[in-house]
């Protein structure tokens, strides 16, 4: 995803009817992952401005996590994470990088730890799957790249890796 484009999503309701108008929005400036930053909220509120764009009463901003998570100092290079003991034996047990697995243990304490290829072996669970996959391919990918899914709850939410993802970006 290009992360200097913002959508955001306008909703305006006239004489009773309602209707939704998408908006993108370039961002004022590149977001370079490392790079320090004012608030997401002024950021954004400042690139919306700058595109001519009025916030009015009512209007949903809609923003990618992508976005968020640049503007809130959240993207590491995983080389420059430094694990502790305990995400090193984590890292061990399972087979994971242990600098991964420190960045978990930073987001919550860890519940369980879900055997995800292996219990995937199983070819009626896989083939369940992959008939309520809209794109199986992509699905396959997913399937192979999770060895053990690691679970936290944060938020009163169960988040699957502590919801870190780096689907979308390089190696590391």
């Amino acid at each position: 995803m290009d992360s200097t484009v913002l959508e955001t999503v306008v909703t305006k309701v006239k004489d009773g009817m309602s209707a939704i108008t998408v908006t993108p929005v370039r961002l004022i400036s590149r977001l370079e992952p490392g790079k320090e930053y004012p608030s997401p909220g002024s950021f954004i509120l400042r690139s919306v401005e700058s595109a001519g764009e009025v916030i009015e009463s009512g209007d949903v901003i809609v923003i990618t996590s992508k976005i968020v998570s640049i503007l809130e100092g959240r993207c590491y290079e995983l080389s420059q994470i430094r694990p502790s003991l305990r995400a090193r034996l984590l890292g061990k047990l399972f087979g994971e990088q242990s600098s991964k697995v420190e960045l978990i243990l930073r987001e919550g304490r860890i519940l369980a730890v879900f055997p995800y290829k292996s219990v995937l072996k199983n070819k009626v669970i896989r083939k369940r799957m992959q008939q309520v996959s809209v794109d199986q391919s992509k699905s396959e990918k997913v399937i192979d790249s999770f060895r053990n899914v690691f679970m936290i709850r944060k938020y009163g939410v169960y988040l699957d890796e502590a919801g870190i993802d780096a689907s979308n970006l390089p190696k590391g």
